[in-house]
């Protein structure tokens, strides 16, 4: 047991600055192939140029086009002059690997960076095409791992692969994760610029902002691990979407893309003051999941970690670093930057639907009833396929012409909270018949509906599924519980049943039998939960959530063959499959370390794939919240049910309260055609700029020239060319359809 368990953004006006990376100084590209600080050119292409010391493995990226460098780590000399660094942290400096492991015996975990290593015979690098090897044996504790270090045309691949893994004493010292080229291109105190890190849409950490009291950055990519056991409920903020980071350095920047391991992946920010005088970023790769488990009574528990055996050595992490060419080098230079990766990853899936109006319905829910004093589960509608159209009618004749459905619970499995197997169209919605009429009558008006289906979670057995031997274990090999808690305590409910998350092997014999039974019905479907949460199922010792992201994108592609699909959250290895993604993040979490939030998430995908803000009724201000979609230039996005929202009481969904389309119809149609008025003069939708002119007001400028200023604050606001934005509303100028005047407000 010992080795398994241990203790626990006016458009025109951008900043720039003429500074380049600390890690390096402006040279010629000429000069950069003689010898430097013992370093020898091993790769070259047209664009950069690899510079490496083959004794200690440090390396520096040289651009061409922008005539910069860019180091793996610091150097000796830079660390020596640190007057915060102190000990390991100090040489952590000169790593290019930063390795946590669990020492058994002392039931702690330790780091321990690379260059800590004190002969170079530790380090073995072997010269490769395009680049360079390099083996790390951390002698003391039996770790060894090896880094590939590749240039392309485009930039700079860092890659560690698990099989590379080798531990030699696993009864005491286990690999835990791996933080990869921690200090590549760090900012120094005396620099200016910011870390751009893909909370939430996105947020920028200014360099040497004093906030080193502060928690700093660290958050997994897709978000906690869903299945992991949870006592209270989990924190809600800004989810990881995108696995990207930047960072921006006077004139400079870069932009790190990872390009496989993202789903085991976390993202690590740190400013000056912390550890050392230096500002950084940086993935790091968990090798070997782990989890927290309690013994004994409430009273008296022992909480330890348990890890598990074997990490997965099919997969790997690799993270692409991009040099940003485009001025002024700020997070919008990045978001293009990202955008023309994607463009060219996605081919022809680089297009997805038009922004409109986007309704998030809900069919029927299970209430819970009596008869004769005997309590059961009765299908309750709240919204049939019928009225579904009705919906659709009514908004149309208010001039909403352009509507997207996401049709929820409309089916018997989902409705019934058991993992569906085949088509049940719902009597109480109207039977197969009401399902097919409602398909024919809204493609006939033009309206666009998704049937969602959710393959992972549910709450009883049914239909060939059991709870307790089809759903997802924990690392403990019990069964992977979800719990419900109250908003009023963040406690369990005790009250309302627990859910289970679908093991893989059945979510994918689960959604191959409907895909064959939905062949004959002519609709386009919803994958609602597969862009929104991802969880590790530990059937085999090697479990990780590498493995079930592609369980989740093979359900996708299948889904989505000659069909339309979207799905909630927008996780980006959903991208390749989608036209459209629902509740795309708008904020980020607002941590403390963090100074600014910016919409990258809509800047990278504008024009790329259509997008709704979450549900605006489900926010406290939804005017605000409206003002969201008119920033981003996303698709305003409602909740809504026909029925009153009052049956809904003591359920599970008593989240959907407030949600009865009469009460809405109205403001929601309002938004539309406000929405209509701005879009058409957006063009394609592309984003091209963004700022954040004050706390209250932003600007974002669209590739068409047609530029909208929001205000959020309760004041008016008056731009340097006296155009007024009256308090919490919006200006837009110019676009596609626009007079010479070219101005409306609203």
């Amino acid at each position: 047991m010992n080795k398994r368990i241990c203790a626990a953004l006016s458009a025109v006006v951008f900043l720039c600055s003429s500074l380049c990376f600390t890690a390096g100084a402006e040279n010629s590209g000429e000069a950069a192939t003689e010898p430097q600080n013992g370093m020898t050119a091993i790769a070259e292409n047209s664009n950069y140029i690899m510079l490496a010391d083959m004794q200690t493995a440090r390396f520096e990226l040289y651009d061409r086009l922008s005539d910069r460098y860019i180091a793996s780590n610091l150097t000796k000399e830079q660390t020596a002059l640190d007057e915060i660094a102190k000990a390991k942290f100090k040489r952590a400096l000169e790593s290019q690997i930063i390795i946590t492991y669990c020492d058994t015996s002392l039931k702690q975990e330790i780091t321990l960076g690379s260059g800590t290593l004190k002969s170079g015979s530790e380090i073995k690098t072997v010269k490769a095409e395009n680049g360079f090897n390099a083996e790390y044996t951390f002698t003391d504790i039996g770790i060894s791992l090896t880094a590939e270090y590749r240039i392309d045309g485009e930039g700079l691949i860092a890659t560690v692969r698990g099989s590379s893994v080798k531990e030699t004493d696993k009864d005491r010292y286990l690999l835990v994760s791996a933080e990869i080229l921690p200090y590549f291109g760090a900012a120094g105190a005396d620099e200016n610029g910011y870390i751009f890190v893909p909370d939430g849409c996105g947020a920028l950490i200014y360099y040497n902002n004093g906030k080193t009291e502060t928690e700093q950055y660290s958050q997994p990519v897709y978000g906690n691990d869903a299945a992991q056991m949870r006592e209270t409920a989990p924190i809600t903020g800004g989810t990881v979407r995108l696995p990207v980071f930047g960072m921006k350095t006077g004139n400079s920047a870069f932009l790190a893309v990872i390009e496989s391991g993202a789903s085991s992946s976390r993202i690590n920010a740190n400013v000056s003051g912390v550890l050392n005088s230096y500002n950084s970023v940086c993935g790091s790769y968990v090798f070997r999941n782990s989890d927290l488990y309690s013994f004994g009574n409430s009273s008296s528990a022992t909480t330890y970690r348990m890890y598990q055996e074997k990490i997965d050595t099919d997969s790997y992490y690799s993270v692409r670093y991009l040099t940003v060419t485009e001025e002024p080098f700020d997070y919008n230079a990045m978001a293009h930057t990202y955008r023309s990766y994607l463009e060219a990853k996605l081919g022809k899936n680089a297009q997805g639907k038009e922004n409109g109006l986007f309704l998030e319905i809900y069919g029927a829910v299970q209430t819970q009833k009596t008869f004769l004093g005997l309590p059961y589960r009765a299908v309750t509608p709240l919204t049939t396929y019928s009225e579904v159209v009705c919906i659709s009618d009514e908004l149309k004749a208010l001039g909403t012409d352009e509507i997207i459905i996401q049709y929820k619970n409309w089916e018997s499995g989902n409705i019934r909270n058991k993992v569906p197997d085949k088509v049940r169209s719902a009597k109480k919605l109207g039977g197969g018949s009401g399902l097919k009429t409602m398909l024919k009558k809204l493609k006939t008006s033009g309206t666009d509906i998704y049937l969602d289906l959710d393959f992972t979670h549910y709450t009883y057995s049914g239909y060939g599924y059991s709870t307790r031997f089809n759903s997802a274990t924990l690392l403990s090999k019990t069964t992977a519980i979800q719990k419900k808690f109250l908003l009023s305590t963040l406690y369990e409910d005790e009250d309302a049943p627990w859910s289970y998350l679908l093991n893989l092997k059945s979510f994918k014999k689960a959604v191959n039998k409907y895909y064959n039974s939905a062949k004959q019905l002519e609709a386009d479907f919803s994958l609602s939960s597969l862009g929104n949460d991802i969880y590790t199922d530990y059937f085999s010792d090697d479990s990780s959530r590498n493995i079930t992201e592609k369980y989740f994108t093979d359900a996708a592609k299948t889904f989505s063959n000659g069909k339309g699909l979207i799905t909630s959250g927008g996780n980006a290895y959903m991208l390749p499959f989608v036209d459209f993604i629902s509740s795309a993040p708008v904020t980020s979490s607002g941590f403390d370390v963090e100074d600014e939030t910016v919409p990258f998430y809509q800047l990278c995908l504008s024009g790329i794939k259509g997008m709704s803000t979450p549900p605006i009724n489900q926010d406290g201000n939804p005017e605000k919240a409206f003002l969201k979609a008119v920033e981003t230039g996303i698709s305003p996005g409602y909740l809504l049910i026909k029925s009153d929202s009052y049956i809904l009481k003591n359920t599970a969904y008593n989240n959907l309260y407030g949600t009865t389309f009469d009460g809405w119809k109205e403001t929601a149609a309002s938004h539309l055609l406000n929405w209509k008025e701005i879009r058409d003069k957006l063009g394609n939708g592309k984003i091209q700029a963004h700022k954040n002119i004050n706390a209250n007001v932003t600007y974002t400028l669209y590739e068409n020239g047609a530029a909208v200023i929001v205000n959020y604050g309760d004041s008016a606001y008056t731009d340097e060319n006296g155009n007024v934005t009256d308090a919490v509303s919006y200006t837009v100028f110019g676009g596609v359809t626009a007079d010479n005047e070219g101005i409306f407000s609203r």
